[in-house]
């Protein structure tokens, strides 16, 4: 995209009587730049890039509680609720926001490796104890949960 002083010079060396090459030459953009903005009319009908946004501290906290929550880990739909809120950002300034968050849960994710054994090679055994009512009196309780390995059951 041609920014709107390029195509404002473009216009004016074009009225001076210059050439298409020339023009191009001069300006830096190629003979096709020069054509299609002569085509176009004035330079108000230019498209205009947008500035640069960033998401303030608190903008990006929120993204990140969004992008936990509501959003199921999605940047596209954090945009689309942050706007409802009123805070205009693109996807990617969202996705930055959210990016630290993201290599969180992506190295939780990775941190978790299954470890294969063979039927009835070996069991995994955990234990505990719990204060539980039973018939209006508090109880100690205490659980213990066997899972074959190989089973998962």
């Amino acid at each position: 995209m041609v920014e709107q002083e390029v195509v404002r010079r473009i216009r004016v060396l074009a009225e001076a009587g210059w050439g298409h090459k020339r023009i191009a030459r001069e300006v830096g953009v190629a003979r096709n730049t020069v054509r299609r903005n002569l085509r176009a009319g004035s330079a108000a009908d230019t498209q205009v890039r947008p500035k640069a946004r960033r998401l303030t501290g608190e903008e990006q906290q929120r993204a990140v509680e969004l992008w936990n929550g509501a959003a199921e880990g999605n940047a596209v739909v954090v945009k689309m609720l942050l706007a409802q809120e009123g805070v205009e950002a693109s996807v990617r300034t969202v996705q930055r926001a959210v990016e630290e968050r993201r290599r969180q849960v992506h190295a939780a994710q990775v941190a978790t490796v299954r470890f294969e054994t063979k039927p009835g090679q070996q069991i995994q055994v955990d234990f505990g104890e719990k204060k539980v009512r039973l018939g209006g009196q508090l109880v100690k309780v205490f659980l213990l949960v066997a899972v074959l390995s190989f089973s998962r059951c």
